[in-house]
């Protein structure tokens, strides 16, 4: 049989789980004196160090918002110059989209040939061939905003204007003339108010330089 106090060669020790832990006696409380303010002490510690506390953390966070501020400023200015790169990039991205999508269109349409262009100059008078040059014109821009149209385009347009605009929106879908808006600018810039009007009075004199018969006919 072993003993009580024997311990295996195998198993120097105990695990900690298994071992008995040496029992320590509490220290007895310290005694005070009566006269001591316990509570104003207590209460005093615990006001300084919320003070303290307070104190150090406003401190703190000024600080730090100040070291953020200073960070952000670099960083609002790349976002701000990067976001601007980016719309260069989407406009010019754009652009090249609709040149393609134009000269797709173009070759699709089938337009005149520059010899085609040429046998009808040879053929025909300019006013008859206005409204074509017009349409090659347009044909070859990749934008209409800043097309300018020829007098003989012009006055065609305000005249189907003026008897239709129905008519109108209708050969805005099958040619290129100007929009109604741009001929209601061109009918602004007159000068209709009461009263003999300029442009009638200059254009009957125009009339009398070619039509003698008519010198001494007035039209009321």
């Amino acid at each position: 049989m072993l003993k009580g106090d024997a311990i295996p060669t195998i198993f120097p020790h105990h695990p900690p789980h298994l071992q008995k832990r040496p029992s320590t006696l509490r220290l007895p409380p310290k005694k005070r004196k009566v006269d001591e303010p316990l509570d104003n002490e207590v209460n005093n510690k615990k006001n300084d160090v919320k003070l303290s506390v307070r104190t150090t953390h406003t401190a703190y966070s000024k600080d730090h918002i100040k070291l953020l501020q200073e960070k952000i400023v670099p960083l609002e200015k790349a976002r701000m110059e990067s976001r601007s790169e980016n719309k260069l990039l989407k406009e010019k991205l754009k652009r090249r989209d609709t040149k393609c999508g134009n000269l797709q269109q173009l070759e699709e349409q089938k337009f005149l040939s520059i010899e085609a262009a040429d046998l009808l100059h040879m053929n025909f008078s300019d006013e008859i061939l206005s409204p074509i040059n017009n349409e090659l014109q347009a044909s070859a821009s990749t934008t209409s905003k800043y097309h300018q149209y020829s007098e003989a385009v012009k006055e065609f347009s305000v005249t189907v204007h003026f008897y239709s605009s129905k008519a109108y929106d209708y050969l805005r879908g099958v040619l290129h003339v100007p929009h109604p808006s741009l001929i209601r600018q061109w009918a602004a810039s007159m000068d209709c108010e009461p009263g003999f009007l300029k442009n009638v009075v200059d254009k009957l004199g125009q009339e009398l330089t070619n039509k003698t018969d008519m010198r001494d006919v007035c039209h009321v």
